[in-house]
């Protein structure tokens, strides 16, 4: 909370200095140059929140987010998410619409894909040997714009150094058309980011709120 605090009240040309994107995949610098859409997919490691500033230097970014539980938070929270970059879209029917729109006027999309969705938009598939409720919707949007499907993470490297923003290519069967398939490969793909910086990753995420019959929570 108080390097969120910190980072919103800096300006853009110190957060830049912070940042290292030495590491940006060629597919990135490709799609951009070609207007192609992607769709980047941060899963909780390291700071989430940053990862806007940095992807909004080279293209127009719109991203989900869900709605702080306390309400007293949630304008707070959408203030200081809107002064690093991007525009905020809400994860239902007006937030997809939304979002689809932007992706047609040419910006990216930006989306947590670790969150967990409810029953109705969320199918179990394995997280690093546990059965976890995922969602659905990232891979449906690869599908329906043809976007590609870029996962990242920003490690901090140290408060003096600041971060590194790392970017992996998706795991090719997240544009499986077989849901259980994708959503098996959009776990891989949030392990792969874990494991970069395991001690960074919120494990104390909500990620087994639901569970499938006969399954016990495991913390």
């Amino acid at each position: 909370m108080t390097e969120t605090l910190w980072i919103q009240k800096r300006s853009g040309q110190q957060l830049e200095k912070r940042i290292d994107q030495a590491h940006m995949e060629k597919q990135v610098r490709l799609a951009c140059r070609n207007g192609q859409p992607i769709i980047f997919a941060a899963p909780h490691v390291g700071n989430w929140d940053l990862i806007a500033f940095a992807i909004t230097r080279n293209v127009a970014l719109t991203y989900f987010y869900s709605e702080p539980r306390q309400p007293n938070k949630a304008r707070t929270a959408i203030e200081g998410r809107v002064s690093l970059g991007g525009t905020p879209a809400t994860m239902d029917i007006a937030g997809i619409r939304q979002a689809l729109q932007a992706v047609q006027q040419g910006h990216s999309l930006g989306i947590l894909p670790d969150q967990e969705p409810d029953r109705a938009n969320g199918i179990f598939a394995p997280f690093f040997g546990i059965t976890a409720n995922t969602q659905t919707l990232l891979p449906r949007l690869a599908q329906r714009t043809g976007a590609l499907v870029i996962f990242c993470c920003m490690e901090r490297v140290g408060w003096r150094q600041g971060w590194r923003l790392h970017y992996v290519a998706a795991d090719p069967e997240v544009y499986n058309t077989d849901k259980h398939k994708a959503a098996a490969a959009v776990n891989r793909s949030i392990e792969t980011c874990v494991q970069i910086c395991p001690e960074q990753y919120l494990w104390s995420y909500r990620r087994f709120q639901l569970l499938p019959a006969g399954r016990v929570r495991v913390y």
